[in-house]
């Protein structure tokens, strides 16, 4: 099993780095877990990602080769610590 160390818990890396690490995981490309931890003492974003068992959606709206995109994926793979 593969584990990443993301240190951060924002929007950009939840939105970016792991939306792509779960195409992976869906095309059977990795097997494992990000593991999220905190370098801030407001543990509101880690909390609210541990509330939800770490599962949260990233939509995607815009155009893509000519066509309108608009859709929602679900990143379930992260865990967290703080």
């Amino acid at each position: 099993m593969n584990e990443i160390l993301q240190i951060g818990e924002g929007n950009l890396l939840r939105a970016f780095s792991e939306y792509y690490i779960q195409l992976a995981a869906d095309n059977g490309n990795f097997s494992g877990s990000v593991n999220i931890c905190q370098p801030r003492k407001n543990t509101s974003v880690i909390n609210a990602l541990k509330e939800q068992n770490c599962k949260y959606s990233v939509l995607l709206k815009g155009k893509l080769s000519g066509k309108t995109v608009n859709e929602a994926s679900l990143i379930n793979h992260s865990n967290t610590e703080r």
